[in-house]
């Protein structure tokens, strides 16, 4: 059976004025699941990933995972849960621990004062203590603190500091993602300061914004991925699909996939290759020039010398490795598409 990971969509709420929206849209992602289990059925999940799973509330979050567990087959699933700091309370962690999940993405963004206001996010000390006391009291390792780098007026002082806090709570891993706010050259130092920081803690590279501990055993990701949710992106076989991005056509269209996708586009030849040398820019080795010159022949030359143009990758012994700015061109590249 082919391989294909299943992402699951949650939107931020707070600025929805509608009462109940969060039942509303917990139902709806039922529905599509259902309406698409048969489909799923004929693949291998290997990895699950669930964005925001706060966002839904403990309720509607227990109930999306019952469906989960009724229409598919997760026994070989890796399952990945992104959760907000706000939403770190015990009833959330009870159904997500309950759902056998293996790997945590907490979203800090910053452990220190002067990087909240930079955020501007409500957040305080008192927040991120009850935090850290949870996971002590769960005995929680299995998780990847995100920090940014490149806030508005941040210094190589107060990510050292945010780094301190972090390492208290014992992560099993750290991603430092920039945060496409302050001047490259900013940018750069910090990502440089706090990959040295890492890896002097006993942290590893992973990718080129992960650091971990040891090998988490975890699988590839395939190629392949089906997205549910509003807005939610599916890759088959060279073919992209997107669900409605109208939250209320979503709403109500949920469990007829025919309506749902809007929109599907054929990729051509220089989206797999882009998508591909991505894929392996992101290791700290990079990605294998030889390969992508055999498969693609111009197409990868005419790319590569773009990015060496731009400083954005060096060579070295026939791998394309990023550069620091490039780094920060990856991210931006990513958190637009």
């Amino acid at each position: 059976m082919d391989e294909i990971k299943l992402n699951i969509e949650i939107p931020v709420f707070g600025w929805q004025p509608k009462t109940g929206i969060r039942h509303a849209y917990g139902q709806a992602l039922c529905r599509e699941l259902q309406a698409a289990a048969k489909e799923l059925s004929e693949y291998t999940i290997p990895m699950l990933h669930i964005s925001r799973a706060g966002e839904l509330g403990c309720g509607e979050l227990e109930r999306l995972l019952l469906v989960l567990r009724k229409s598919l087959d997760l026994t070989s699933a890796w399952k990945v849960a992104d959760i907000a700091p706000e939403h770190m309370n015990t009833a959330n962690l009870t159904v997500l621990r309950n759902f056998r999940v293996h790997w945590y993405r907490i979203d800090f963004g910053a452990w220190n004062i002067v990087d909240f206001k930079a955020m501007k996010r409500p957040y305080d000390y008192s927040l991120y203590s009850s935090i850290k006391q949870l996971l002590h009291f769960y005995d929680m390792h299995n998780f990847s603190a995100l920090l940014l780098c490149g806030l508005p007026n941040q210094k190589t002082m107060s990510l050292r500091d945010s780094l301190n806090r972090v390492l208290e709570t014992e992560p099993d891993g750290i991603c430092l993602k920039p945060a496409q706010t302050a001047p490259v050259a900013v940018t750069e130092e910090l990502l440089a300061f706090g990959r040295e920081f890492l890896e002097t803690a006993g942290y590893r590279p992973e990718t080129v914004y992960d650091y971990v501990k040891s090998d988490l055993n975890r699988p590839p990701q395939p190629g392949f991925y089906w997205g549910v949710g509003c807005g939610a992106v599916s890759r088959m076989e060279d073919v992209l699909l997107q669900n409605t991005p109208d939250p209320d056509a979503y709403l109500q269209d949920s469990d007829n996939l025919e309506k749902l996708i809007v929109s599907a586009v054929r990729l051509n030849p220089a989206w797999l290759m882009e998508e591909s040398l991505r894929q392996q820019l992101l290791l700290p080795t990079g990605a294998d020039s030889l390969f992508f010159e055999r498969k693609y022949g111009i197409l990868f030359e005419e790319y590569r010398q773009r990015l060496l143009t731009r400083d954005l990758a060096k060579e070295c012994q026939d791998r394309l490795i990023l550069t620091q700015k490039g780094i920060i061109w990856l991210a931006a590249l990513t958190d637009n598409r």
